[in-house]
């Protein structure tokens, strides 16, 4: 081999090192304990919805970050509950408007503090998860989603509930891996709805 297709060789194998390199950091960014969750749900064993079962969102995604140094912004909340909407459908319920029409309610909240309307919608669902506090790492978030009969929202209305908490991380990771997350996150939560068949 000569001389010069040596040093494009050893050019070559330089360049391929960089971008193994490169894509590597890019991948292990993430701060750990990232991917770190607690989930907890529970159902109504009664609760068997049929295929197109009709749910309409109660209200907007509820965002508790009052307390927060890390706020929710609207277009967050909106594509959140998009998200989950697009994952309610999935698992074969209708989507309504009209909560007139509806079979049942979903409702969903974001809780960022430990604001009084935090704790009001915890001791509304009856749903604790618990993370471990990790160095560093003692902000958390949780989210929030039921599935209720129609009427006075009391915990004998609620049919499926769930809550997933995780560290809340803020600008110590990129918008892509925030979103990212979150729709791990969302998917987790709602893995454990009862699926809408006959």
């Amino acid at each position: 081999m000569s001389v010069v297709k040596k040093i494009f060789a050893l050019v070559a194998l330089s360049l391929v090192v960089a971008a193994c390199s490169q894509s590597a950091e890019s991948v292990d960014s993430a701060p750990p304990h990232a991917a770190d969750y607690s989930a907890v749900s529970t159902s109504n064993p009664d609760f068997k919805p049929a295929a197109g079962t009709k749910v309409a969102w109660f209200k907007d995604i509820i965002v508790a970050d009052e307390l927060s140094d890390v706020k929710v912004k609207p277009e967050q909340a909106k594509w959140a509950q998009q998200r989950l909407s697009e994952e309610v459908k999935k698992r074969g319920y209708t989507i309504v408007a009209d909560k007139d029409d509806a079979d049942y309610f979903i409702a969903a909240a974001i809780i960022l503090d430990n604001s009084h309307e935090a704790d009001r919608l915890q001791e509304l669902t009856h749903m604790f998860p618990h993370l471990n506090t990790q160095s560093g790492m003692d902000h958390k978030g949780s989210l929030v989603m039921v599935i209720t009969k129609p009427g006075y929202q009391t915990i004998n209305s609620l049919m499926w509930r769930s809550a997933i908490q995780a560290y809340v991380l803020g600008d110590k990771i990129s918008a892509d891996q925030s979103r990212d997350r979150t729709e791990m996150f969302i998917q987790r939560l709602v893995s454990s709805m009862p699926v809408a068949a006959n």
